[in-house]
This record gives C-alpha cells, sequence and structure tokens, in this order.
C-alpha cells in the first residue's frame, strides 16, 4: 500500500493490479462494481462494513463511493478501521472480516458531531420565565399544550390525587411554580426535591441530545405521560454510556407486532447489542410510598424472569430504573439482580446481563445542585455468547 498525502482530497484507495482491491473473508454477498465499466471492485461486499469509502477503478479510474451511514446511525466502538485524508495504491487483493468497518477520517468527525451528546455547562432556570420555556419545550417535543396537560392534571387534583405519578412532568412543573409563586424552593423538602429533580434530567437530557438526527423521533414518545421515564431514562444512560467511551444507538424503526427494544450499540460492524428499557411504575415515587426491599426485588425478578424484548434474534440485556428519593434503592436493585443471574440466569442464557440505575435526592443546593445517577451493571455468568459487553465493554 503506498500513500500519497494529498490533504485536500478525500481518501481515495486506487486499485494498483486488476483484481478486487478487497475480497470478504465470508463470502455469499454480492460484489460491488465500478460505477462507470463495472469491474469488480469489492469481492463480497457488505454495505455496513464500508462507509463513506471511495475506490477509484484500475480499469476505467472513475472512482465509486459506498453510501455513508444513515443519519443517526451508529459507528461500532470497536472493530473501526479510518482512513485518513490522501490517496492509497493498493497492489494487491486485501482479505476481509465483514466484522470490521472501514471508514474515512471526516465521516467519522461527522459521526461524532452528530451522535454524541453535547457536553456543555449546564443550569436550569428556576424562574417563571425559565419554568415556562422548559414547559414549552416539552409542549413542542411531545405534541399537548401547556395548557392541555395544565387542564388534566387539574382533573387529578380535583378528583384527591397529585398527579405526580401519572404525569410527573407536569406535576413538577406545577409544583415549582407554587414554590418560585411562594419565594422558597428548599431541596430538603422532599416534594419539592424531587420534582427539581425531574425538570432538571428532562432538561439536560434535552440539551445534550436535542441535535441527534433521531432525537425528535424518541422524544415524541413524551406524548404518552406513561412514558416520561421510559424516555428520560434512555437519554440519560445514552450520556453515560458515550462517557464511557461507547457510541450508543437509539432505535426508532419497529417491526409491525414485535416490540423493539431502545437502544443498541455496536461490537462489530454488523453485530448489534440491545438494550430494553424499563421504568416500573411501582419504582416511581409518589408522596407516601415506600420503596422497601421487598418490592424491589418483586419488580427485578418480574422484569428479567418475563421480559421478552431480548431474544436471540436480538441479543443483548435490559436496564431497568427506578425514581427515588430513597438512596439504598440503588444497591438494593443490584443485589437483587446480582441474585437473580446467579440462582435463575442459566435460564435467562440469551440475556447478557442487567444495567440497574437510580435517581435519588438531588444535593448541593441550587447555587449548582448535582443529581448523581447511581447505576451499576451486572452480567449473567451464563450467558450464550463468549462475547459479553457487560463484562467486556460496558
Amino acid at each position: 500500500m503506498e500513500m500519497h498525502i494529498q490533504p485536500d482530497d478525500n481518501p481515495i484507495l486506487i486499485q494498483g493490479i486488476p483484481a478486487p482491491i478487497f475480497r470478504s473473508k465470508v463470502l455469499g454477498n454480492e460484489n460491488l462494481f465500478c460505477a462507470n465499466c463495472h469491474f469488480v471492485l469489492i469481492e463480497g461486499y457488505y454495505p455496513d462494513t464500508f462507509l463513506d469509502v471511495s475506490i477509484q477503478c484500475f480499469t476505467c479510474h472513475e472512482v465509486t463511493s459506498t453510501p455513508p451511514l444513515d443519519a443517526g446511525e451508529i459507528l461500532p466502538s470497536t472493530r473501526l478501521v479510518v482512513f485518513p485524508q490522501g490517496k492509497y495504491r493498493i497492489g494487491g487483493t486485501i482479505e476481509y472480516d465483514p466484522m470490521i468497518a472501514v471508514t474515512t477520517n471526516s465521516h467519522l468527525a461527522s459521526h461524532n458531531a452528530a451522535c454524541a451528546p453535547n457536553e456543555a455547562e449546564f443550569h436550569l432556570d428556576l424562574t417563571p420565565e425559565g419554568l415556562s420555556a422548559v414547559s414549552e419545550r416539552f409542549s413542542i417535543l411531545s405534541g399537548r399544550t401547556s395548557e392541555m396537560r395544565r387542564a388534566e392534571l387539574n382533573r387529578y387534583h380535583k378528583a384527591g390525587r397529585s398527579g405526580s405519578t401519572e404525569l410527573p412532568f407536569d406535576w413538577s412543573i406545577w409544583k415549582l411554580e407554587k414554590c418560585v409563586a411562594d419565594g422558597v424552593i428548599d431541596v430538603r423538602d422532599q416534594e419539592t426535591n424531587v420534582a427539581l429533580g425531574r425538570l432538571h434530567v428532562f432538561a439536560k437530557a434535552d440539551a445534550m441530545w436535542k441535535h441527534h438526527p433521531r432525537y425528535m423521533k424518541v422524544a415524541s414518545e413524551f406524548s404518552n405521560p406513561n412514558s416520561y421515564f421510559h424516555t428520560v431514562g434512555q437519554f440519560v444512560l445514552a450520556a453515560a454510556l458515550f462517557s464511557k467511551g461507547l457510541r450508543i444507538g437509539f432505535t426508532i424503526q419497529e417491526e409491525y407486532g414485535h416490540s423493539k427494544p431502545d437502544l443498541y450499540l455496536k461490537s462489530a460492524a454488523n453485530k448489534k447489542f440491545y438494550l430494553e428499557f424499563k421504568t416500573p411504575r411501582s419504582l416511581i415515587w409518589e408522596k407516601g410510598t415506600v420503596h422497601n426491599d421487598e418490592a424491589i426485588r418483586q419488580n427485578i425478578r418480574s422484569i428479567l424472569k418475563n421480559s421478552s424484548q431480548i431474544n436471540r434474534s436480538k441479543p443483548g440485556g435490559y436496564v431497568i430504573m427506578a425514581n427515588t428519593p430513597d438512596s439504598g434503592a440503588a444497591v438494593s436493585m443490584k443485589e437483587h439482580t446480582v441474585s437473580f443471574f446467579k440462582s435463575k440466569g442459566w435460564s435467562k442464557r440469551h440475556v447478557a446481563g442487567a444495567i440497574t440505575m437510580a435517581y435519588p435526592a438531588i444535593s448541593g443546593g441550587l447555587a449548582g445542585f448535582e443529581m448523581p445517577f447511581a447505576w451499576s451493571n451486572v452480567a449473567n455468568e451464563h450467558y450464550e455468547d463468549p462475547e459479553n459487553p457487560f463484562v467486556q465493554v460496558i
């Protein structure tokens, strides 16, 4: 391979002999031909492997380029070959593994800009104007006006119910509007603390992900109040995994009649590993609710035993999230997940493991309060694939 550096050009692989420039080690797919003269450029072409790669034909010297990733699609976190700018003369045929993705520096950079979270500093504006702006943003994403949502919350209040579980966002806005009107925002008050935490998570997730090509599609699930924690939790976890160097994809397409796992990562060019998000309602805070150890055990066991979104056709694991100011919930969730896989993991050999996460009470005061998510991953030691991201990656 010879490289002729031309910084102003996109990378081009030059076919140096009258033979395919690449040959797949796994045959069966069709070949990639020169778009001009139809000479074979790649023998056994896998589109997921070659992403925005340009090849100059040996016969006619025309350049054929493979398609880039679809908008919002991710590159694998490992098994990735990246060509910098320049021209590369290939003097033979390279046997390639379809599991290894091949792309260019420019495509990698554009992917990172579009699909990675924005880590800019964020502060929640706790003024009437700030709360109104957050509410309006939620209206745009959910397709439900603030007037519609407030009327629905009022119906709960008239029925003697808070609506904090059924309408978590709108209850939080209502609660903080009252605090601002009274001139007191006391984070020691449990209701205020929970409301602050919920709004902070929503607004921060929105700031981090709103540029993503698939964000509006995923965020449209806010239209269903029952999906609030399920939706916001996906964005929180995706940001946490990105901070560990993992590229996370958002699933937006669903096969007719089949549920879809929510998130995925790629361990190879054509190998997805799915994460299905679960937010059991019984683990969502409501005034007077006690999330005791037995309730957590029952939820963990039920989800891991009965859920079916993760299977052999969609390998992966589960994510179980709780919203509670009880700091002990995260510890209990992990312990019961470990216990389940230890005793029952053999019967769920297609499930790689589970992530447990909880966002407890906020701390730090209003000057710059923090709400650390407590999360951990538990691998199923009985998982049938020797490559288990819960052990090797996550």
